[in-house]
């Protein structure tokens, strides 16, 4: 069973003042009084972050990154993009900033059936035996797998690891990059879609569970 655990669109900047956005960030995602079991705030010197705990939404600001989470689990959910843009905004209008690129981030867990170890599956699916002879008495521990490469000038990174030793689940991170300025928001939307449909076919074609 593969499940969606997190997605997130995150934007690299030159550089973000974020004393010049703190206030009109913090009035955007401000709490309100039927909302305090909700919302929580984080501040730190490099660091500013809203998360609303009943959409599962975050926005997480620091000196060169702005980024917004979806951990509902729901891959329909592109409301995170929406609250990506509003800061977007705030942050353009009182920083002279350089947008050097954006990406979305998805986090899955695959759940093979009771009993399989996903280390072994990988290693079986990756390595020839003979590389892991008994006789040179190797311990098996573990095993991952990172694939990199690029897609009509989209760069994807996809980390396969099992959760634990001898586990039954496997983690897998993907990182899809896009460098440069950023299109409009119906674009990065669209783009949202592509790339997460991508990834849906990559993740089952690996046949990972089987």
């Amino acid at each position: 069973m593969t499940n969606l655990i997190q997605t997130n669109i995150v934007g690299v900047f030159s550089v973000i003042d974020l004393l010049t956005v703190e206030k009109a960030i913090s009035e955007l995602f401000s709490i309100k009084k039927d909302e305090t079991d909700n919302i929580e705030s984080a501040k730190a010197p490099n660091l500013l972050g809203f998360f609303n705990n009943k959409e599962k939404t975050g926005i997480i600001i620091t000196n060169n990154k702005l980024r917004a989470d979806n951990n509902s689990g729901d891959e329909k959910k592109i409301g995170f993009i929406d609250d990506f843009f509003k800061a977007y905004k705030i942050i353009k209008k009182r920083n002279n900033i350089q947008n050097i690129a954006y990406g979305f981030n998805f986090t899955y867990s695959i759940t093979t059936d009771e009993g399989k170890n996903i280390s072994k599956i990988i290693k079986n699916k990756f390595i020839k035996p003979k590389i892991l002879k008994p006789d040179l008495n190797m311990l098996f521990k573990g095993a991952g797998v990172r694939l990199m490469f690029e897609n009509d000038n989209i760069e994807y990174d996809f980390r396969f690891d099992p959760s634990a030793p001898n586990s039954n689940v496997i983690m897998i991170q993907v990182n899809a990059n896009h460098v440069g300025d950023f299109p409009t928001e119906p674009v990065v939307k669209k783009s949202y879609i592509q790339d997460l449909k991508f990834v849906r076919k990559i993740i089952e074609e690996s046949k990972i569970e089987e």
